[in-house]
């Protein structure tokens, strides 16, 4: 793979952040069908999954919040 070979550490950050939002979003679709499967409680593994669709969607905000911060550092003024 010779595209990641040019990812510097703020280009990784951005794709690490990328990728806990993609778990995030599987992690929320298997909460919403255990939760609301017909006829069953949606029981404590319903709560799992939403409890680690945030955690992985807040970890992936902050990722990439650190990665673009450190791109834009020499565009931080007025143009």
């Amino acid at each position: 793979m010779t595209f990641f070979r040019g990812f510097t550490a703020p280009l990784w950050e951005i794709f690490a952040g990328n990728l806990l939002l993609l778990f995030c979003s599987l992690f929320y679709l298997a909460w919403w069908a255990v939760s609301f499967r017909p006829n069953t409680s949606g029981g404590p593994a319903g709560g799992l999954f939403l409890a680690s669709a945030f955690i992985t969607g807040i970890a992936g905000i902050a990722l990439m919040s650190a990665g673009i911060d450190q791109l834009s550092g020499d565009s931080k003024g007025l143009p």
